[in-house]
């Protein structure tokens, strides 16, 4: 029984830190440095990745920098 009890615990934790990962919405407007407004919109218009748990809105780091990735534009050089 005890090291059920051990095990249990090891999940908690590990369900924490994977929660630590996210961001919230405030968290995100500092990283994307755009205001919450405008997350608020994209999000529901489903223009950035997201999470929609509980009326809560959480955004993965990760996620949030392979989506600038694809946003970004290519220069052409005038020769």
């Amino acid at each position: 029984m005890l090291f059920l009890l051990i095990i249990s615990d090891k999940d908690k934790k590990n369900k924490e830190k994977n929660m630590q990962k996210y961001l919230d919405i405030d968290e995100t407007a500092e990283f994307l440095k755009i205001k919450k407004a405008t997350i608020y919109q994209m999000t529901h218009m489903q223009q950035i990745p997201h999470i929609k748990l509980g009326g809560k809105l959480l955004f993965d780091p990760n996620d949030l920098e392979k989506w600038l990735e694809g946003k970004k534009v290519n220069v052409r050089r005038h020769q």
